[in-house]
């Protein structure tokens, strides 16, 4: 299709590409294999074959494909081809070239076959290949995702090289296509950063291509290749994806080609959504060099974005006389250019039949495309939704949003995201006001990931509503300073207010070692609503190390919340783990957060990441919660382990007026912590715990304090000039947990104090103001086997405590196993009151410890209950054992 071509600058070799040329045949020269008495597949390496042109080595799976660089001969031109599709996902790719002097010859034979989610993670040529000297064709990548410290893309750093001048060192692709996310740290491509130098007569040349890939470098930037040297060509192909280049003038981005210096444009089309940011930038190619650009027949969308020159020797096109012009190509395109939502595809493609899956384009006809809206119905208003039926409908979300603009969508199928290499968050700019209506319709989204994006998950910041949808087999990570999770970053934002009901996650992961909160739904929850939501076989890790409280929270549903936010019937299956603030459902509670009828019953860890940040704060529901949060009808039966601080409710109760409550909860599961393990709160500052329980076995480390069956220790009284006066109260609770440990160990609460071994002081702004009312310590063992008194004490309701606190009418078990220190036995203890205080018992300065009453040999806990009037409102107290309503 060529036609009169116009010459920028000096005409480069014309070198043809037919099937005469020894290197269009693949054909480059080395030892001859023996095949003859060998075994094929390189002894079980790969499927079969002897690695030469007559008879390649065979890849069928993703291992034969981590094989490839043991069937390289440095020198040698090898041979490879594809048997079916692989997939590559879980695979940290390391490119197969990427060393001086690159002598690693390869010929790669796709095979009509598709590649997907490969996954190269920052490497100086990250790419498939790193450097290709040899070929590659016939294969789609989908869903890759490359990262590049130099010249990146998807096939490779470089395709043939500027220098030697040897054929050897020259690379073609030919009929590939690759979809999925590039970004580079020198010049970068979809296909490749640099398309190297003709040697030996012999070209450089990407033909037959199409790249839908999202490319970001910061040297010269282009949709399929990110410079072009002398003699190289790019023919008949097309770039979808948008390209974003850096700010140095001396770069350049375009829809094709970056930065071309003597190289050859022939037949392109540039269907880029967008070409941005480097001020030289144009619609095929960016910046030329000395050595000038020959330009034939290439057209750009007219309605491309972010460009500032509509390039010399190009063409403006529309829609419809783009897909005719590449309806013209022939070769190994196939004939109608509508056939995959408006884009042509290969004839490999076609005749597999499964383009609408595995083009990338999706399979919807006629028009459709990136750069505008696809769905299958409505108009994205309240009354008429946009219909997301496919993948590529879910994609088409991204070129949808507006900032200022409300939308609303409806799922319609179950969408696998299989084939996305890594998705970028919905409402990332500020001000975040697109404000989103998302309805699951009670469909799955899964195989869903998002990756080092800015409040990486699937909204980023939601500002809205998502309701009925569950995420399976989702993954999230970040490496960066951001918060992130499965769904985004944040739920809601200041005045911008989101609301989730009925959202689930089922086996999905979330990792991040940046210094920020991350959870399993959301990193931070700044405005939000939860009701009914949960998260079932889900993992939430991070080794943030940072000192400062403020970046961490780490939680099953949101790792991090402040302002208003609600769960309600909220609850968390699998595991957290970070190194402090961790909780089944919020890991810091930086606010008044109010939790309702929430449950877990994953293992929630604290653990020491560094020496300068313990494990601390791990809890059922939350690991630290501040003034004014509400706990209503909440339990665990998950295993909570700390460095310090665990609870089965919550691990720390912060500074407050007495207006923290946790109410009608209860925990079984087992609790660990080397200090302040506590059936349902570690460590309590003030506030109010009634009508909980606990079971299980909480074990207090060797070296640890304090430990308590439903709180390790209140501290209450004077805790600052913003809370002088505040108290701590424990009322109609009961544990039949298991304790031991070796110093502090109460039934009901370990220490009662101010803030330590302050059992007779008369500082007033260090007298401890607590009350235990009407509790029942049923459990059958408690052993510290302290042997030093001023270690202190143990005791079956409170270990030690204050003198002049209240404790009264409360109850132990007759049968109780208790082991101390030699002068600290079970007897019966009148109530302790300002009027009548607490007596030391033992020799030791810190022995106080209070055991209440020995209950009767024939009563049980509910006989107990209801002897001290606990409400049947509240309790069911028709069993032996009372359990909550």
């Amino acid at each position: 299709m060529r036609k009169t071509a116009i010459i920028l600058s000096v005409l480069v070799l014309a070198v043809s590409c037919n099937r005469n040329n020894p290197f269009d045949s693949y054909y480059h020269g080395g030892v001859e294999r023996e095949e003859t008495g060998g075994k094929p597949g390189k002894g079980g390496l790969f499927a079969d074959g002897f690695g030469t042109e007559e008879s390649p080595y065979g890849l069928s799976t993703p291992q034969h494909m981590q094989n490839i660089p043991r069937g390289l001969v440095e020198g040698e031109m090898v041979y490879f081809r594809m048997l079916n599709d692989i997939d590559l996902d879980g695979i940290s790719w390391t490119a197969l070239n990427p060393s001086d002097p690159y002598k690693k010859f390869i010929d790669f034979d796709g095979g009509g076959h598709v590649i997907l989610n490969l996954y190269c993670p920052k490497q100086n040529y990250g790419s498939f290949f790193g450097v290709l000297c040899g070929s590659c064709h016939d294969v789609g990548f989908l869903n890759a995702y490359t990262e590049s410290s130099g010249a990146g893309g998807i096939i490779g750093g470089y395709v043939g090289l500027a220098s030697p001048s040897d054929g050897d060192f020259t690379g073609r692709v030919e009929r590939v296509y690759v979809t999925g996310t590039v970004r580079g740290g020198g010049s970068t491509g979809g296909i490749c950063g640099e398309l190297g130098k003709i040697a030996d007569a012999t070209p450089c040349v990407i033909s037959e291509c199409y790249s839908l890939a999202e490319v970001n470098g910061t040297g010269s930037t282009g949709g399929l290749v990110g410079n072009m040297r002398q003699g190289s060509r790019i023919e008949n192909s097309y770039a979808t994806g948008s390209v974003t280049g850096g700010s140095d003038a001396k770069f350049g981005a375009g829809g094709i080609a970056g930065s071309v210096n003597g190289g050859t444009i022939d037949g392109c089309i540039g269907w880029n959504s967008e070409v941005n940011v480097t001020p030289t930038r144009g619609g095929v190619y960016g910046l030329v060099g000395d050595n000038g650009i020959t330009i034939t027949d290439c057209s750009f969308i007219s309605s491309l974005g972010g460009t500032n020159t509509t390039n010399q020797g190009t063409t403006v096109k529309s829609q419809e006389e783009l897909q005719t012009m590449a309806s013209g190509w022939g070769g190994g395109w196939y004939a109608n250019g509508k056939i995959s939502n408006g884009y042509p595809i290969l004839i490999w493609q076609q005749e597999r039949g499964d383009y609408g899956d595995y083009s990338g384009h999706g399979s919807g006809g006629g028009g459709g495309g990136s750069y505008e809206p696809a769905f299958g119905g409505g108009n994205g208003t309240e009354a008429e939704p946009f219909l997301i039926e496919n993948l590529g409908h879910l994609r088409t979300m991204h070129d949808t949003l507006k900032l200022g603009k409300d939308y609303w969508f409806r799922l319609m199928a179950d969408i696998d995201a299989k084939t996305l290499a890594n998705w970028e968050p919905l409402n990332v700019e500020e001000p975040y006001n697109i404000k989103v209506h998302f309805d699951g319709n009670g469909h799955k989204i899964s195989n869903l990931k998002s990756n080092n994006a800015r409040y990486a998950g699937f909204f980023g910041v939601l500002y809205g509503e998502c309701h009925d949808v569950t995420f399976e087999k989702c993954s999230v990570s970040q490496n960066t300073g951001y918060v992130c999770g499965i769904l985004g970053g944040y739920a809601g934002t200041g005045e911008k207010k989101a609301t989730l009901t009925n959202v689930s996650l089922v086996n999905c992961s979330v990792t991040s070692t940046g210094a920020a909160p991350c959870g399993g739904m959301f990193g931070m929850a700044a405005n939000a609503d939860f009701v009914n939501c949960s998260a079932e076989g889900t993992s939430v890790e991070s080794g943030n190390a940072s000192t400062d409280s403020s970046k961490h929270g780490y939680g099953g549903i949101a790792g991090q919340i402040k302002g208003s936010v609600t769960f309600l019937r909220c609850s968390f299956d699998g595991s957290v783990k970070g190194a402090r603030l961790v909780g089944g459902i919020a890991g810091y509670v930086n606010c008044a957060g109010s939790f309702t009828g929430c449950h877990n019953s994953g293992e929630i860890t604290s653990y020491q990441v560094t020496t300068s940040v313990d494990g601390a704060r791990a809890g059922g529901i939350a690991g630290h919660v501040n003034a004014g949060t509400q706990i209503y009808g909440c339990s665990n039966s998950g295993t909570i382990n700390a460095t310090k601080q665990a609870g089965g409710i919550v691990a720390w109760v912060e500074d407050n007026n007495t207006n923290v409550v946790i109410s009608r909860c209860y925990s079984t599961g087992n609790i660990k912590a080397g200090q302040w393990p506590g059936g349902i709160v570690g460590y309590m500052k003030a506030g109010e715990i009634n009508n909980c329980w606990s079971s299980g076995a909480i074990t207090l480390n060797s070296g640890g304090q304090i430990a308590g069956g439903i709180v390790a220790e209140i501290k209450s009284g004077y805790l600052s000039d913003t809370y002088p006066a505040t108290k701590g109260f424990v009322t109609n609770c009961w544990s039949k947990a298991t304790l031991s440990g070796p110093r502090v160990l109460g039934g009901i609460a370990g220490r009662c104090a101010h803030d330590g071994w302050l059992a007779t002081t008369t500082d007033s702004k260090k007298t401890a103001d607590i009350t235990i009312t009407g509790c029942i310590a049923w459990n059958p063992s408690i052993q510290s086997p302290a042997t030093e008194q001023n270690q202190g004490s143990s005791g079956a309701i409170v270990g030690y405590s204050y003198i002049k606190n209240n404790l009264s009418k409360c109850w132990r078990s007759p049968d109780m196993n208790f082991v101390t220190y030699v002068d600290n036995t079970l007897v019966d203890m009148a109530d302790v009151s300002p009027s009548a205080p607490l007596s030391k018992t033992g020799s030791g300065e810190n022995c106080y410890p209070w055991h209440g009453k020995a209950a009767s040999a024939t009563a049980t806990p509910t006989s107990i209950a209801i002897s001290l009037d606990w409400s049947d409102d509240i309790w069911d107290l028709s069993g032996n054992e009372p359990t909550l309503k």
